[in-house]
């Protein structure tokens, strides 16, 4: 599946996400947030689980630069 459509968060942020199931039934949770929906100026967060919906790993890149 690919990304969603860019929502409000209720922080005056917007925000998309993206799942992705493998083979195995491990996930990939993927969200982007940004103020101005560009997906060049965003933070990019995920969250990787097992088949059983056990947490394996997970990261962010650093928050939006501020101007």
């Amino acid at each position: 599946m690919g990304w969603g459509k860019w929502k409000p968060d209720g922080t005056g942020q917007q925000k998309t996400e993206k799942i992705t199931v493998n083979k195995d039934g491990s996930r990939k949770e993927e969200s982007l947030r940004t103020n101005e929906g560009s997906k060049q100026d965003h933070q990019h967060t995920w969250i990787d689980k097992d088949s059983s919906g056990n947490l394996k790993g997970g990261g962010a890149t650093p928050g939006k630069s501020s101007k």
